[in-house]
Protein backbone atom coordinates (compact mmCIF):
# COMPACT_ATOMS: atom_id res chain seq x y z
CA UNK A 1 0.00 0.00 0.00
CA UNK A 2 2.88 2.33 0.73
CA UNK A 3 4.36 1.75 -2.72
CA UNK A 4 1.00 2.25 -4.45
CA UNK A 5 -0.23 5.26 -2.47
CA UNK A 6 3.00 6.92 -1.41
CA UNK A 7 3.19 9.45 1.37
CA UNK A 8 0.35 9.29 3.91
CA UNK A 9 -2.39 11.86 3.45
CA UNK A 10 -2.08 14.98 5.56
CA UNK A 11 -5.77 15.03 6.45
CA UNK A 12 -5.56 11.69 8.24
CA UNK A 13 -8.00 9.99 5.81
CA UNK A 14 -6.24 6.63 5.43
CA UNK A 15 -7.43 3.45 3.76
CA UNK A 16 -9.52 1.56 6.33
CA UNK A 17 -7.53 3.12 9.13
CA UNK A 18 -4.20 1.77 7.83
CA UNK A 19 -1.34 4.25 7.35
CA UNK A 20 0.68 3.36 4.20
CA UNK A 21 4.40 2.81 4.59
CA UNK A 22 5.98 5.40 2.28
CA UNK A 23 9.61 4.20 2.45
CA UNK A 24 9.31 1.51 -0.24
CA UNK A 25 11.09 2.48 -3.47
CA UNK A 26 13.76 1.30 -5.88
CA UNK A 27 14.91 -2.30 -5.57
CA UNK A 28 12.80 -2.83 -2.44
CA UNK A 29 9.80 -3.16 -4.76
CA UNK A 30 10.91 -6.69 -5.58
CA UNK A 31 10.49 -7.59 -1.92
CA UNK A 32 6.96 -6.26 -2.07
CA UNK A 33 6.20 -8.52 -5.03
CA UNK A 34 7.65 -11.55 -3.27
CA UNK A 35 5.67 -10.74 -0.14
CA UNK A 36 2.49 -10.39 -2.17
CA UNK A 37 2.98 -13.78 -3.84
CA UNK A 38 3.72 -15.39 -0.48
CA UNK A 39 0.62 -13.94 1.18
CA UNK A 40 -1.54 -14.90 -1.80
CA UNK A 41 -0.21 -18.47 -1.78
CA UNK A 42 -0.70 -18.89 1.96
CA UNK A 43 -4.19 -17.42 1.82
CA UNK A 44 -5.12 -19.76 -1.03
CA UNK A 45 -3.91 -22.84 0.84
CA UNK A 46 -5.54 -21.67 4.06
CA UNK A 47 -8.90 -22.02 2.32
CA UNK A 48 -7.97 -25.37 0.75
CA UNK A 49 -6.82 -26.88 4.04
CA UNK A 50 -9.82 -25.70 6.07
CA UNK A 51 -12.05 -28.48 4.69
CA UNK A 52 -12.59 -32.22 5.13
CA UNK A 53 -11.38 -34.38 2.24
CA UNK A 54 -10.66 -37.97 1.43
CA UNK A 55 -7.14 -39.42 1.37
CA UNK A 56 -6.53 -38.93 -2.36
CA UNK A 57 -7.55 -35.27 -2.29
CA UNK A 58 -5.39 -34.65 0.77
CA UNK A 59 -2.35 -36.23 -0.86
CA UNK A 60 -2.80 -34.12 -4.00
CA UNK A 61 -3.28 -30.89 -2.03
CA UNK A 62 -0.30 -31.48 0.26
CA UNK A 63 1.97 -32.41 -2.64
CA UNK A 64 1.07 -29.14 -4.39
CA UNK A 65 1.63 -27.26 -1.14
CA UNK A 66 5.16 -28.63 -0.86
CA UNK A 67 6.00 -27.83 -4.48
CA UNK A 68 4.57 -24.29 -4.31
CA UNK A 69 6.14 -23.23 -1.02
CA UNK A 70 9.43 -25.12 -0.65
CA UNK A 71 12.43 -24.90 -2.95
CA UNK A 72 15.55 -26.67 -1.62
CA UNK A 73 18.90 -25.03 -2.33
CA UNK A 74 21.31 -27.39 -0.56
CA UNK A 75 21.70 -31.18 -0.52
CA UNK A 76 20.65 -31.22 3.13
CA UNK A 77 17.40 -29.40 2.31
CA UNK A 78 16.76 -31.77 -0.58
CA UNK A 79 17.21 -34.70 1.79
CA UNK A 80 14.77 -33.23 4.32
CA UNK A 81 12.20 -32.51 1.61
CA UNK A 82 12.59 -36.06 0.34
CA UNK A 83 11.86 -37.39 3.81
CA UNK A 84 8.68 -35.30 3.96
CA UNK A 85 7.54 -36.63 0.56
CA UNK A 86 8.36 -40.20 1.60
CA UNK A 87 6.34 -39.79 4.80
CA UNK A 88 3.40 -38.46 2.79
CA UNK A 89 3.51 -41.38 0.37
CA UNK A 90 3.75 -43.98 3.14
CA UNK A 91 0.87 -42.31 5.02
CA UNK A 92 -1.30 -42.38 1.90
CA UNK A 93 -0.45 -46.01 1.21
CA UNK A 94 -1.29 -47.15 4.75
CA UNK A 95 -4.61 -45.29 4.71
CA UNK A 96 -5.52 -46.87 1.40
CA UNK A 97 -4.47 -50.35 2.58
CA UNK A 98 -6.71 -49.90 5.63
CA UNK A 99 -9.58 -49.00 3.26
CA UNK A 100 -10.41 -45.77 5.11
CA UNK A 101 -13.00 -43.84 3.09
CA UNK A 102 -14.11 -41.34 5.71
CA UNK A 103 -13.30 -37.67 5.07
CA UNK A 104 -10.51 -36.39 7.29
CA UNK A 105 -9.82 -32.93 8.65
CA UNK A 106 -6.50 -31.10 8.78
CA UNK A 107 -5.72 -31.87 12.43
CA UNK A 108 -5.82 -35.64 11.89
CA UNK A 109 -3.87 -35.51 8.64
CA UNK A 110 -1.20 -33.22 10.03
CA UNK A 111 -0.59 -35.30 13.15
CA UNK A 112 -0.47 -38.65 11.35
CA UNK A 113 1.67 -37.31 8.48
CA UNK A 114 4.27 -35.08 10.14
CA UNK A 115 4.80 -37.40 13.10
CA UNK A 116 6.42 -39.84 10.67
CA UNK A 117 9.24 -37.38 9.94
CA UNK A 118 10.34 -37.54 13.61
CA UNK A 119 10.66 -41.31 13.64
CA UNK A 120 14.27 -42.61 13.54
CA UNK A 121 15.33 -43.91 10.17
CA UNK A 122 17.02 -47.30 10.31
CA UNK A 123 18.25 -47.01 6.75
CA UNK A 124 20.54 -44.05 7.41
CA UNK A 125 23.77 -43.92 5.46
CA UNK A 126 26.44 -44.91 7.96
CA UNK A 127 29.27 -46.47 6.00
CA UNK A 128 29.11 -45.11 2.47
CA UNK A 129 32.80 -44.78 1.59
CA UNK A 130 36.34 -44.81 2.88
CA UNK A 131 35.62 -41.91 5.28
CA UNK A 132 32.53 -41.90 7.52
CA UNK A 133 31.24 -38.86 9.41
CA UNK A 134 28.95 -39.84 12.27
CA UNK A 135 27.90 -38.96 15.78
CA UNK A 136 28.53 -41.06 18.84
CA UNK A 137 25.65 -43.51 18.94
CA UNK A 138 25.29 -46.84 20.75
CA UNK A 139 25.81 -50.15 18.96
CA UNK A 140 28.26 -48.62 16.52
CA UNK A 141 31.37 -50.32 17.89
CA UNK A 142 32.47 -51.36 14.42
CA UNK A 143 36.24 -51.72 14.04
CA UNK A 144 37.80 -48.84 12.11
CA UNK A 145 41.40 -48.34 11.18
CA UNK A 146 41.46 -44.76 12.43
CA UNK A 147 39.01 -42.88 14.65
CA UNK A 148 38.99 -39.09 15.00
CA UNK A 149 36.89 -37.48 17.73
CA UNK A 150 36.34 -33.72 17.34
CA UNK A 151 35.05 -31.08 19.74
CA UNK A 152 35.91 -32.92 22.96
CA UNK A 153 36.32 -29.80 25.12
CA UNK A 154 34.86 -29.25 28.54
CA UNK A 155 31.14 -28.49 28.48
CA UNK A 156 30.59 -30.05 25.05
CA UNK A 157 31.10 -33.66 26.09
CA UNK A 158 29.68 -35.30 28.17
CA UNK A 159 26.56 -33.55 27.00
CA UNK A 160 24.64 -31.30 29.34
CA UNK A 161 20.94 -32.06 29.28
CA UNK A 162 18.33 -30.03 31.14
CA UNK A 163 15.84 -32.33 32.81
CA UNK A 164 12.22 -31.19 33.28
CA UNK A 165 11.00 -30.27 36.73
CA UNK A 166 8.91 -33.42 37.06
CA UNK A 167 11.87 -35.73 36.37
CA UNK A 168 12.51 -37.37 39.74
CA UNK A 169 15.76 -38.97 38.56
CA UNK A 170 17.32 -35.52 38.19
CA UNK A 171 16.48 -34.48 41.75
CA UNK A 172 19.17 -34.99 44.33
CA UNK A 173 18.42 -37.97 46.53
CA UNK A 174 15.84 -39.54 44.18
CA UNK A 175 18.25 -41.36 41.84
CA UNK A 176 18.07 -45.14 42.13
CA UNK A 177 20.40 -47.81 40.76
CA UNK A 178 19.30 -48.74 37.27
CA UNK A 179 17.93 -45.34 36.33
CA UNK A 180 19.22 -43.97 33.07
CA UNK A 181 22.01 -41.40 33.32
CA UNK A 182 23.11 -39.25 30.41
CA UNK A 183 26.66 -38.99 31.74
CA UNK A 184 26.94 -42.78 32.00
CA UNK A 185 25.64 -43.14 28.45
CA UNK A 186 28.28 -40.72 27.17
CA UNK A 187 30.99 -42.60 29.05
CA UNK A 188 29.85 -45.81 27.38
CA UNK A 189 29.87 -44.19 23.93
CA UNK A 190 33.35 -42.80 24.56
CA UNK A 191 34.59 -46.26 25.55
CA UNK A 192 33.04 -47.78 22.42
CA UNK A 193 34.87 -45.24 20.25
CA UNK A 194 38.17 -46.13 21.96
CA UNK A 195 37.66 -49.86 21.44
CA UNK A 196 36.71 -49.47 17.76
CA UNK A 197 40.05 -47.81 16.83
CA UNK A 198 42.60 -50.30 15.49
CA UNK A 199 45.58 -48.27 14.23
CA UNK A 200 45.18 -44.68 15.40
CA UNK A 201 42.97 -42.70 17.79
CA UNK A 202 42.99 -38.89 17.56
CA UNK A 203 41.04 -36.71 20.00
CA UNK A 204 40.74 -33.00 19.25
CA UNK A 205 39.55 -30.14 21.43
CA UNK A 206 39.92 -26.37 21.57
CA UNK A 207 42.60 -25.91 24.22
CA UNK A 208 42.79 -22.10 24.12
CA UNK A 209 40.17 -19.39 23.96
CA UNK A 210 39.85 -17.55 20.64
CA UNK A 211 39.18 -14.28 22.50
CA UNK A 212 42.02 -13.99 25.02
CA UNK A 213 44.11 -17.15 24.40
CA UNK A 214 43.25 -18.41 27.89
CA UNK A 215 43.80 -22.13 28.39
CA UNK A 216 40.59 -24.15 28.33
CA UNK A 217 40.20 -27.58 29.90
CA UNK A 218 39.39 -30.65 27.90
CA UNK A 219 36.50 -33.00 28.53
CA UNK A 220 36.45 -34.86 31.82
CA UNK A 221 36.57 -38.18 29.97
CA UNK A 222 39.58 -37.11 27.93
CA UNK A 223 41.30 -35.88 31.08
CA UNK A 224 40.73 -39.25 32.76
CA UNK A 225 42.12 -41.04 29.70
CA UNK A 226 45.24 -38.85 29.74
CA UNK A 227 45.76 -39.50 33.46
CA UNK A 228 45.39 -43.24 32.85
CA UNK A 229 48.00 -43.14 30.09
CA UNK A 230 50.39 -41.13 32.24
CA UNK A 231 49.99 -43.61 35.12
CA UNK A 232 50.44 -46.78 33.07
CA UNK A 233 52.86 -45.89 30.27
CA UNK A 234 56.32 -44.35 30.11
CA UNK A 235 58.59 -43.03 27.42
CA UNK A 236 61.45 -45.26 26.16
CA UNK A 237 64.05 -43.30 28.13
CA UNK A 238 61.97 -43.71 31.31
CA UNK A 239 61.62 -47.48 31.11
CA UNK A 240 64.44 -48.12 33.59
CA UNK A 241 63.03 -45.85 36.27
CA UNK A 242 61.39 -47.82 39.05
CA UNK A 243 61.32 -45.79 42.25
CA UNK A 244 60.47 -42.18 41.51
CA UNK A 245 59.66 -39.29 43.73
CA UNK A 246 56.46 -37.33 43.38
CA UNK A 247 58.13 -34.48 41.49
CA UNK A 248 59.87 -36.92 39.14
CA UNK A 249 56.60 -38.70 38.42
CA UNK A 250 54.97 -35.36 37.61
CA UNK A 251 57.83 -34.48 35.25
CA UNK A 252 57.53 -37.84 33.51
CA UNK A 253 53.77 -37.41 33.30
CA UNK A 254 54.07 -33.99 31.70
CA UNK A 255 56.73 -35.26 29.30
CA UNK A 256 54.56 -38.19 28.24
CA UNK A 257 51.46 -36.01 27.73
CA UNK A 258 53.52 -33.45 25.81
CA UNK A 259 54.75 -36.22 23.51
CA UNK A 260 51.20 -37.42 22.87
CA UNK A 261 49.72 -33.92 22.41
CA UNK A 262 50.08 -31.63 19.40
CA UNK A 263 49.14 -27.96 19.90
CA UNK A 264 47.97 -26.24 16.74
CA UNK A 265 47.84 -22.43 16.45
CA UNK A 266 44.36 -20.95 16.59
CA UNK A 267 44.78 -18.90 13.41
CA UNK A 268 46.12 -19.93 9.99
CA UNK A 269 48.80 -17.22 10.18
CA UNK A 270 50.29 -18.53 13.44
CA UNK A 271 54.08 -18.79 13.58
CA UNK A 272 53.87 -22.47 14.44
CA UNK A 273 52.81 -23.26 10.88
CA UNK A 274 55.84 -21.59 9.30
CA UNK A 275 58.77 -22.53 11.52
CA UNK A 276 61.49 -24.43 9.73
CA UNK A 277 61.51 -27.35 12.19
CA UNK A 278 57.70 -27.56 12.51
CA UNK A 279 55.74 -30.52 11.17
CA UNK A 280 52.48 -28.54 11.09
CA UNK A 281 51.06 -26.99 7.96
CA UNK A 282 48.15 -24.79 6.94
CA UNK A 283 45.87 -24.85 3.92
CA UNK A 284 45.80 -21.04 3.78
CA UNK A 285 48.33 -20.62 1.00
CA UNK A 286 48.19 -16.84 1.07
CA UNK A 287 49.85 -16.82 4.50
CA UNK A 288 52.50 -19.25 3.30
CA UNK A 289 53.44 -16.81 0.55
CA UNK A 290 53.67 -13.91 2.99
CA UNK A 291 55.86 -15.85 5.39
CA UNK A 292 58.14 -17.08 2.62
CA UNK A 293 58.57 -13.57 1.23
CA UNK A 294 59.47 -12.17 4.63
CA UNK A 295 62.00 -14.92 5.26
CA UNK A 296 63.64 -14.20 1.90
CA UNK A 297 63.57 -10.41 2.54
CA UNK A 298 61.99 -9.90 -0.85
CA UNK A 299 58.69 -8.08 -1.20
CA UNK A 300 56.45 -9.35 -3.96
CA UNK A 301 53.14 -7.99 -5.32
CA UNK A 302 51.38 -11.03 -3.87
CA UNK A 303 52.55 -10.15 -0.37
CA UNK A 304 52.23 -6.38 -0.60
CA UNK A 305 48.47 -6.43 -0.24
CA UNK A 306 48.60 -8.83 2.72
CA UNK A 307 51.33 -7.29 4.89
CA UNK A 308 51.37 -3.71 6.11
CA UNK A 309 54.42 -1.65 7.08
CA UNK A 310 55.07 -0.89 10.72
CA UNK A 311 52.70 1.74 12.03
CA UNK A 312 53.85 4.86 13.82
CA UNK A 313 51.38 7.29 15.43
CA UNK A 314 51.32 10.92 14.42
CA UNK A 315 53.61 12.99 16.62
CA UNK A 316 54.95 9.79 18.24
CA UNK A 317 52.05 9.82 20.71
CA UNK A 318 48.94 7.68 20.86
CA UNK A 319 45.72 9.49 21.68
CA UNK A 320 43.37 8.04 24.24
CA UNK A 321 40.45 8.00 21.77
CA UNK A 322 42.49 5.98 19.26
CA UNK A 323 43.48 3.49 21.95
CA UNK A 324 39.86 3.12 23.09
CA UNK A 325 38.74 2.58 19.47
CA UNK A 326 41.40 -0.11 19.01
CA UNK A 327 40.45 -2.00 22.16
CA UNK A 328 36.70 -1.80 21.53
CA UNK A 329 36.77 -2.76 17.83
CA UNK A 330 40.21 -3.75 16.46
CA UNK A 331 38.94 -4.53 12.95
CA UNK A 332 37.28 -1.13 12.51
CA UNK A 333 40.39 0.58 13.91
CA UNK A 334 42.53 -1.27 11.35
CA UNK A 335 40.33 -0.09 8.50
CA UNK A 336 40.23 3.50 9.73
CA UNK A 337 43.82 4.02 10.92
CA UNK A 338 45.79 1.80 8.54
CA UNK A 339 43.67 1.49 5.40
CA UNK A 340 42.03 4.95 5.59
CA UNK A 341 38.56 3.58 5.01
CA UNK A 342 35.50 2.74 7.05
CA UNK A 343 33.42 -0.35 7.69
CA UNK A 344 29.83 0.62 7.10
CA UNK A 345 27.21 -1.96 7.76
CA UNK A 346 24.24 -1.46 5.48
CA UNK A 347 22.08 -3.57 7.77
CA UNK A 348 22.07 -1.59 10.99
CA UNK A 349 21.30 -3.53 14.11
CA UNK A 350 18.16 -2.78 16.02
CA UNK A 351 18.51 -0.90 19.25
CA UNK A 352 18.46 -3.00 22.36
CA UNK A 353 16.41 -0.47 24.34
CA UNK A 354 12.95 0.52 23.17
CA UNK A 355 12.70 4.35 23.11
CA UNK A 356 9.88 5.92 25.10
CA UNK A 357 10.73 9.57 24.34
CA UNK A 358 12.61 11.64 21.75
CA UNK A 359 15.87 13.44 22.29
CA UNK A 360 17.95 15.91 20.30
CA UNK A 361 17.42 15.84 16.55
CA UNK A 362 14.64 13.26 16.77
CA UNK A 363 12.56 15.66 18.87
CA UNK A 364 12.95 18.42 16.26
CA UNK A 365 12.08 16.03 13.40
CA UNK A 366 8.92 14.84 15.12
CA UNK A 367 7.88 18.42 15.86
CA UNK A 368 8.43 19.38 12.21
CA UNK A 369 6.49 16.34 10.97
CA UNK A 370 3.62 17.28 13.26
CA UNK A 371 3.45 20.98 12.34
CA UNK A 372 3.87 20.58 8.57
CA UNK A 373 0.45 18.97 7.88
CA UNK A 374 -1.15 21.42 10.30
CA UNK A 375 0.25 24.28 8.30
CA UNK A 376 -0.94 22.80 5.00
CA UNK A 377 -4.49 22.37 6.29
CA UNK A 378 -4.52 25.85 7.79
CA UNK A 379 -3.40 27.38 4.47
CA UNK A 380 -5.99 25.51 2.38
CA UNK A 381 -9.00 25.95 4.65
CA UNK A 382 -10.41 29.12 6.17
CA UNK A 383 -11.80 27.68 9.37
CA UNK A 384 -9.74 24.97 10.95
CA UNK A 385 -10.26 23.38 14.31
CA UNK A 386 -6.62 23.09 15.35
CA UNK A 387 -7.39 20.88 18.31
CA UNK A 388 -9.29 18.34 16.19
CA UNK A 389 -6.69 18.50 13.42
CA UNK A 390 -3.88 18.03 15.91
CA UNK A 391 -5.62 14.96 17.34
CA UNK A 392 -6.05 13.48 13.82
CA UNK A 393 -2.39 13.94 12.92
CA UNK A 394 -1.28 12.57 16.28
CA UNK A 395 -3.51 9.51 15.86
CA UNK A 396 -2.19 8.92 12.35
CA UNK A 397 1.45 9.06 13.42
CA UNK A 398 0.67 6.83 16.38
CA UNK A 399 -0.84 4.20 14.05
CA UNK A 400 2.10 4.55 11.68
CA UNK A 401 4.48 3.54 14.47
CA UNK A 402 6.36 6.85 14.63
CA UNK A 403 5.52 7.34 18.32
CA UNK A 404 6.44 5.11 21.23
CA UNK A 405 3.60 3.06 22.68
CA UNK A 406 1.35 4.95 25.12
CA UNK A 407 1.88 4.59 28.83
CA UNK A 408 -0.01 1.74 30.43
CA UNK A 409 -2.68 2.82 32.89
CA UNK A 410 -2.07 1.93 36.50
CA UNK A 411 -4.83 0.36 38.52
Amino acid sequence: MGYAVGEPAADGDDWEGIVPFDEVAGLDVRLVGSLYRLVRTLDSYRERLDVTQDVHEWATTLARLLSDTLSPTTPREEQLLGQVHTALESWQQEIQDADVTLPLNLAIVRESWLSRTDEPQLAQNFIVGRITFATLMPMRAIPFRQVYMLGMQDGAYPRNSEAPDFDLMAIRGHYRPGDRSRSDDDRYLFLEALLSARERLVISWCGFSAQDNREQPTSVLVGQLRDHLAAGWRLPDQAGSVALTFSEREKHKQALLATLTTAHPLQPFGHGYFDADSTLFTYAREWQEVRRDRDDDSASPAASHLSLPLWAPEGNSIKLTALMALLSDPVSALFQQRLSTTMRDEHADNEDDEPFHFEGLAKWQQREAMLQPLGQRAASEREVDLETLFAQVEDQRQRAGDYPPPRSARS
